[in-house]
């Protein structure tokens, strides 16, 4: 059989142990670094996605402490993934020695130049603060609040990226021993560090990765890599050539692990967790907690129900929905998973706020149980399912004439949008509002702000029913007039 270090076989050797020792590596990360970072410090560890070329960690944190400056819990989770591959990674280095075939060597070295030197990129490329590129670092400098920290991560890791690559290149070309009388070092070299990033880059984009995204990042990463190929790869090529090297006949034996490992590695990844993190199906472990729901969420949809009754009286019913930004069927089924439980709590002080800003006062209280019934509207033509329903009424005791202006019979009253009124500022406006009434209050108007544009209007007995199609057209203000008479 062709000697393993012949270029060719070489490089065909390279491929299977990259995809396993990636995929293992991505593992590392995920579920050894923020997995368990996250069950660390009380949190939920909910889901995870991993693949050769990328991967992700679905995690809930407690919030932190009151009164605490800086959120250690978060700040742990940023960098835990990192922090996991490097001492991995460092172990490895340690017990690497202790290996005596040529194929287990090859293989443990792939792993070195991921676990050490793809994590230390990751440390540097990560931590630059645009969208393209932003990782765990960058949350790390939020986190931290130090804009400026972001440049020493990147100068620390292509430091110890420069490092890393002398160190593995160095074993890497002892172990080549005499096959480099025969084959220039930089042939293997450069199969060994420039070649499996061209083909991730290459199949990342081609799998339907994020496209120009996923081509900046990776963009990047080879940019660096090609540096300390020059600065570190070639002086541990020269400083080798001196040192004594390896003259072990190198052979075949040991390469039954990996092809195991190669076996059980692709069916998992492209059959339970998906080829690319844009199609993954992943896997979830346990339902994500019920205060995930907000921060899946994109936008809110909101729907107000106010209805007149004896007294004057009023009671207000919100109906929400959220529309997260999906990126795959794992995030998908993860959201479904809040279609009958809803982080209630939040939609309270959601409701409460808005009606405050809404009739300008501030005391309501449930006017009973919240629920998740029927749907919510948004323009163009949106039926959203699972609404989440929050009926409030003024406390007794409340300043009834902040709401209804009038007397003897005759009262007027102003329904702002909660939204575009926010005092506090902020954005979004009502989809749809309904007004109903009991049968002995009789409206004589119900006029929106004349600066406004409204979509549709719908007049029936004992009710009117608005809706908005134009966020900023929408308006601001609805006037009510009606009689007790």
């Amino acid at each position: 059989m062709r000697d393993p270090r012949h270029p060719l076989s070489f490089t065909l050797l390279l491929l299977p142990c990259v995809i396993v020792a990636r995929f293992a590596a991505v593992a590392v990360h995920e579920i050894l670094g923020h997995g368990l970072a996250t069950l660390a410090v009380g949190g939920t560890f909910y889901a995870v996605y991993l693949s050769p070329g990328e991967g992700a960690a679905y995690a809930s944190l407690p919030p932190a402490a009151p009164g605490a400056t800086l959120d250690l819990a978060s700040l742990g989770m940023s960098l835990s993934g990192i922090l996991a591959e490097f001492l991995l990674g460092l172990l490895i280095l340690a017990l690497y020695p202790r290996a005596r075939r040529f194929v287990p060597r090859l293989f443990l070295l792939v792993l070195l130049s991921v676990l050490l030197v793809h994590a230390l990129l990751y440390l540097a490329v990560g931590a630059l603060p645009f969208p393209s590129t932003a990782g765990d670092t960058a949350a790390a400098v939020a986190v931290l609040g130090a804009p400026a920290l972001a440049w020493g991560f990147l100068l620390a890791g292509i430091a110890w990226t420069f490092a890393a690559m002398f160190v593995v290149s160095r074993h890497l070309l002892t172990l080549l021993g005499d096959a480099l009388d025969r084959t220039p070092d930089h042939v293997y070299l450069v199969a060994f560090w420039i070649l499996p990033l061209v083909l991730a880059i290459a199949v990342a984009l081609g799998l339907g990765g994020s496209e120009a995204t996923l081509g900046v990042y990776l963009g990047l990463f080879l940019g660096i890599i090609a540096a300390a190929y020059v600065a570190s790869s070639r002086p541990a090529a020269h400083l080798a050539s001196r040192a004594p090297s390896s003259r072990e006949g190198a052979d075949w034996r040991g390469w039954v692990p990996v092809a195991v490992a190669l076996a059980l590695v692709l069916p998992v990844w492209l059959g339970a967790f998906g080829v690319t993190q844009s199609r993954a199906h992943g896997w979830i472990l346990t339902e994500p907690p019920i205060q995930e729901e907000g921060r899946w969420g994109s936008t809110l949809l909101v729907n107000v129900d106010v209805h007149l009754g004896e007294g004057p009286n009023i009671t207000v019913t919100f109906r929400f929905r959220t529309l997260p930004a999906l990126h795959s069927p794992l995030e998908a089924a993860l959201w479904s998973s809040f279609d009958e439980r809803a982080d209630h709590a939040r939609y309270l002080r959601e409701a409460r706020y808005r009606a405050s800003v809404m009739f300008n006062s501030t005391v309501w209280e449930l006017a009973g149980p919240q629920s998740i019934a029927g749907t919510v509207w948004s323009a163009p033509d949106i039926e959203a399912d699972h609404a989440r329903i929050v009926p409030l009424r003024l406390a007794p005791g409340a300043d009834r004439f902040r709401i209804f202006l009038g007397a003897d019979g005759d009262y007027r009253m102003v329904l702002r949008d909660p939204y575009k009124s926010d005092p506090l500022g902020g954005s979004g406006f009502l989809d749809q509002i309904n007004l109903t009434w009991a049968p002995t209050i009789h409206p004589t108007s119900f006029d929106p702000d004349p600066s406004g544009i409204t979509g549709d209007r719908i007049d029936g007995p004992g009710f009117t029913r608005i809706r908005n199609h134009f966020p900023e057209a929408a308006p601001v203000s609805y006037l009510v007039a009606f009689t007790t008479a």
